[in-house]
């Protein structure tokens, strides 16, 4: 049932809150991350912390080459793929979402 408010409610954030400078603001942040920043697996070799990766089988944000291209960089990581959720496993899954979260917290 809180799918559909939520799908209502980013359809009207999309729809009639984002403006053009918000949408910009955005790209401009992911051009400076992608420009500034690279990874190697060796980045943490020697780095005790533990890696959860969460992504979904559909999220066009995260498409198969690129959660291979995570799972390269990040190869002890536990992964979690969920599966039709899209960009919004958060949202639309939540209880298990947090519960992935709590777990490898604890």
């Amino acid at each position: 049932p809180e799918s559909g408010l939520h799908r209502a409610y980013f359809a009207e954030a999309v729809a009639h809150h984002i403006t053009k400078a918000d949408l910009i603001s955005g790209y401009r942040r992911v051009a400076d991350f992608d420009m500034q920043y690279t990874f190697t697996p060796e980045d943490l070799r020697d780095w005790p912390g533990a890696i959860l990766l969460i992504m979904a089988d559909d999220d066009p944000a995260t498409p198969p080459p690129v959660r291979a291209e995570m799972q390269r960089l990040y190869p002890r990581a536990r992964v979690h793929l969920f599966a039709g959720t899209g960009h919004s496993a958060s949202v639309l899954r939540r209880e298990e979402y947090l519960g992935l979260i709590r777990s490898f917290a604890s």
